[in-house]
């Protein structure tokens, strides 16, 4: 799945960026990925709210174009916090195993 990034004239390769996640080793653990599809999700989240509010202000409805691209990006976001979420859980299971703590005391 890709997404294209207006902001940054750049593609989002989902399947790449949960890759390139869920190798991280305990030590390298890299919230990168988070962090970036909490931007895109707050991107989409914003520019469908801009939307609304445009049309609101210009008292009228959303143009059937409009309307199209804010049920998409509410898609979108809803399914990027599904994908937060996944990643994140994964992170805590990962933290929580006893088998990957690391000892930074004395030895």
């Amino acid at each position: 799945m890709t997404i294209q990034d207006d902001r940054e004239l750049k593609n989002i390769d989902l399947d790449e960026l949960l890759a390139r996640a869920r190798t991280r080793t305990l030590g390298h653990i890299c919230r990168t990925p988070i962090l970036e599809l909490r931007r895109w999700r707050g991107y989409l989240v914003a520019q469908s709210d801009d939307m609304v509010r445009s049309a609101v202000t210009e008292s009228r409805s959303l143009k059937p174009d409009e309307e199209r691209s804010v049920g998409q990006n509410i898609e979108g976001a809803r399914e990027l916090g599904a994908v937060i979420e996944e990643l994140e859980a994964a992170f805590r299971k990962e933290i929580s195993d006893p088998s990957n703590l690391i000892l930074i005391g004395p030895k």
